[in-house]
């Protein structure tokens, strides 16, 4: 396989393409090692063991991860635009303040 092209959720796939056979992705058991598409769901632990047990698998030159790339409202980006991230703020597992300590887990909130 030259590609594996990678997605948390199948509208953010749809953006990108029309996969060959979306029935096979949406039946919980995705056929990856066959059709170069894989959803792996939402958050960065689903994703790590969906793509690692994936690309065993299927042994792809490449991974494309396409999706919203934690573009929340307010950062200045637009449909279709591309990203590199630079760094990572798990958004998912905490939140950042503008202020120092900024980055705080999610399980020291006292919300």
């Amino acid at each position: 396989m030259e590609t594996l092209v990678c997605a948390a959720t199948l509208m953010e796939l749809r953006a990108f393409c029309a996969p060959p056979d979306e029935a096979a992705l949406c039946n919980g058991h995705v056929q990856h090692s066959t059709n170069g598409f894989l959803l792996t769901g939402v958050g960065i632990p689903c994703a790590l063991a969906t793509v690692l047990e994936a690309a065993r698998e299927a042994r792809p030159a490449r991974i494309l991860n396409i999706g919203i790339a934690g573009a929340y409202p307010g950062s200045g980006l637009g449909l279709g635009d591309i990203v590199m991230g630079e760094s990572e703020v798990y958004g998912d597992v905490g939140f950042e303040l503008p202020e120092p300590p900024h980055f705080q887990p999610a399980r020291g909130a006292a919300f």
